[in-house]
């Protein structure tokens, strides 16, 4: 049994965050099992270097050393390092190697397939680019077991959760999830609050002048929320949303000034290289190669 790529939509911005919320109010998305081979494998290496001293071994040789190192950066670099970040500004993709900041102006999509995934818009004549997230993975076997666990709950064939049936509609809904599909919900509640905030601030709103044309009609003064949601209606949002969806985007290893197109200022996403996993993989692997060719 598998389920096919979804493509993830906002319902609702739940209460509490599945990711980490830091102090400046970024959240931090990661899974734990990465974690928890990081960590076993610190203890691993923690270990292994007490017991060398203890003993009073010799010296480890120089080979042995290095090639430890270059294993734990590798180790690092697929397991501590890759996460998700999020803020008012937009999404930052950490994978082993690269890195990917994508404003929200140039998320076309979110999607949950084998990981979470972010559809970027790129500069013509390039099409949109997908972003696979490392951090926020998603097999289908696992979504495919989740939503089978969940029919039985519904139809009384598998025993629920102490509790489930006091739960709101929400976290029930909720309990059906895994993780990573948690995870991109809540990204897409984001971008959604992003869009519409770019909408209402591309959208000209002159709260006085309708306010006095109104006024001057002879229905009195007029509240500025009022007017300026009949400013926003007026103006056509739904059509605002569509142009800002059909934005060109740029490639993804520009770096430069965001251009500025038919449909205004365009938002795109950038590329990188994620230097400290690959200095923490590259730096011992050197020092290897170089003892070896020594020795």
């Amino acid at each position: 049994m598998s389920v096919p790529n979804e493509q993830i939509r906002a319902t609702g911005e739940p209460p509490t965050s599945a990711g980490r919320i830091t102090a400046d109010g970024r959240r931090v998305y990661r899974m734990t099992p990465p974690l928890v081979i990081w960590w076993c494998w610190v203890g691993l290496v923690v270990f292994s270097v007490l017991d060398l001293l203890i003993q009073g071994h010799r010296l480890v040789p120089l080979g042995y050393a290095f090639g430890g190192l270059t294993l734990t950066g590798l180790v690092f670099a697929c397991t501590l390092w890759p996460r998700v970040i999020a803020d008012e500004a937009g999404i930052k993709v950490l994978n082993p190697f690269r890195q990917f900041v994508i404003p929200w102006g140039a998320v076309r999509g979110i999607y949950l397939a084998d990981s979470v995934e972010v559809k970027c818009a790129r500069r013509p004549p390039k099409k949109d680019k997908t972003v696979y997230s490392w951090a926020l993975s998603s097999p289908r076997r696992t979504r495919a077991r989740a939503q089978l666990r969940a029919w039985q709950w519904d139809q009384g064939k598998r025993n629920r959760p102490a509790g489930y049936s006091q739960l709101p509609q929400t976290a029930k809904s909720l309990a059906k999830m895994t993780t990573a599909e948690i995870m991109a919900r809540e990204l897409a509640v984001m971008s959604d609050e992003a869009r519409f905030k770019s909408v209402v601030h591309d959208v000209e709103i002159d709260v006085a002048s309708i306010g006095g044309e109104l006024a001057s009609a002879g229905d009195g003064p007029v509240p500025p929320d009022l007017a300026s949601r009949d400013r926003v209606r007026a103006a056509g949002a739904d059509d605002a949303v569509d142009d800002a969806q059909a934005t060109p985007g740029a490639d993804d290893e520009d770096r430069g000034p965001d251009e500025v197109g038919s449909t205004g200022l365009a938002e795109v996403v950038s590329a990188g290289w994620a230097w400290p996993p690959v200095l923490a993989v590259l730096a011992p692997a050197v020092g290897l190669l170089v003892t070896l060719l020594v020795m």
